[in-house]
């Protein structure tokens, strides 16, 4: 089956902006409705962007019907349990209705400006093929484990588990690995 939605950004816009448009694209028949995951403005010459994972949030809380995600989690900026757990609660606030896509992420200096290192990218496809299972593995069930390599997850657990969450995922990279 076909599905159409539309990507918002979360940048140069104020949250009363964003609930607007948000009502406007699910009044009109969309399927669902997208977020990223960005510290700047798309071509990086503004600062003013919303944080992914509150305006994820407060997209699934201003919804009703859509399906609410984000092109995509970098699993650079992101610790894979925490936001397997923060995805799984905006999937308790939506009625079961979040999606998560990750990437291995790309903008250089966004990790710079965070003080977060940017490896090269056949380590960041690395990280992202960690993020993935640890997602699925902590959306799915009660514990994260972690693998024998040393990794950002250690076994954690996760309260609310996920009514319905779906995954995906995208790569990012300029060269191979």
């Amino acid at each position: 089956m076909t599905t159409f939605g539309v990507h918002t950004g979360l940048q140069n816009t104020t949250i009363a902006e964003l609930r607007d448009l948000w009502t406007r694209i699910e009044d009109l028949g969309f399927d669902w409705i997208s977020i990223w995951d960005h510290f700047y403005s798309a071509d990086f010459n503004g600062y003013e962007c919303h944080e992914a994972v509150a305006c994820h949030a407060a997209l699934a809380c201003h919804t009703s019907r859509v399906r609410v995600g984000s092109l995509v989690y970098c699993a650079g900026y992101r610790h894979p349990a925490v936001l397997a757990n923060a995805i799984s609660t905006i999937d308790h606030l939506s009625g079961g209705r979040a999606d998560l896509g990750l990437g291995a992420g790309w903008a250089f200096n966004e990790y710079g400006a965070y003080g977060i290192p940017f490896p090269s990218a056949g380590e960041r496809l690395d990280l992202l093929e960690e993020s993935i299972q640890a997602a699925c593995c902590a959306t799915r069930s009660r514990t994260s484990r972690g693998s024998s390599a040393p990794s950002r997850r250690p076994g954690a657990s996760r309260s609310p588990g996920s009514r319905s969450c779906r995954s995906g995922w995208g790569a990012a990279g300029r060269s191979g690995r």
